[in-house]
């Protein structure tokens, strides 16, 4: 790991028991790092092994041949494709989860408005919409201030206008906090939109086709560099 690296992952090997019997191979040879304060999406085909190399990130699987590397001292916040909000909860209480005791009194009203939340903060899940209960899980995710952020398709099922209005603000809070992010998409001209880098994975087992960077400010990505850098992209490999 070098100064400016905040993970390292070195995934050698990564399998399951198969159900009809034997194993599966989930990852093989799968090495990245992350630089700090970056913007880094994941894509590849359906089923190739994705969200199974997040859990690996988090920590939520140990076992595994290889090595993932995180900064000491640092924090790492993860935002999945469900909100996962506790329904007998409000929307403040289920973001104030996140915080420790010691912070759990920190004023969340500057979050609560860049998300558009100030006026549910006492909702319950059950009476927000999709895209509201989606700013809800990345409001939790925020609020602890992560070094590192996670992201799981986190607009995924949303449409269209919902969905660029929630990557709008999740790349204005990028920029606020100056964490490190880290997003599977299955949409390339959503990777193409937020990330400095995209990683292209294969079919499983999952191992680096190739990575594309992305140099233009995200405010000089008009449709037609997102068309033509989508179709670099999809040519890597099995890109859907």
């Amino acid at each position: 790991m070098t100064s400016t690296d905040i993970l390292t992952a070195n995934i050698r090997a990564k399998v399951f028991d198969a159900a009809e019997g034997g194993i599966m191979q989930a990852i093989s040879n799968l090495a990245f790092s992350l630089k700090r304060e970056t913007f880094t999406c994941v894509i590849g085909p359906s089923g190739c092994g994705k969200t199974t190399t997040l859990r690996l990130l988090l920590g939520l699987d140990k076992e595994f041949d290889g090595e993932i590397n995180f900064s000491q001292n640092r924090t790492m916040t993860a935002v999945f494709q469900e909100p996962r909000l506790l329904p007998w909860r409000t929307v403040e209480q289920n973001v104030r989860l996140a915080l420790s005791n010691a912070n759990n009194a920190v004023a969340l009203d500057d979050l609560f408005i860049e998300l558009g939340l100030e006026d549910v903060r006492q909702f319950y899940p059950a009476e927000l919409s999709l895209g509201m209960a989606r700013r809800a899980s990345l409001a939790r995710a925020f609020a602890v201030m992560p070094d590192l952020l996670i992201l799981d398709e986190p607009f995924v099922s949303l449409d269209d206008a919902t969905a660029q209005r929630l990557r709008q603000m999740l790349l204005s809070l990028w920029k606020s906090t100056a964490c490190t992010a880290l997003m599977v998409t299955h949409n390339v001209e959503e990777a193409v939109m937020l990330a400095d880098e995209v990683i292209v994975l294969s079919a499983r087992p999952a191992t680096q086709l190739g990575k594309l960077s992305l140099d233009v400010p995200r405010e000089s990505r008009n449709s037609a560099y997102i068309s033509e850098m989508s179709d670099k992209l999809r040519q890597v490999g099995l890109v859907e």
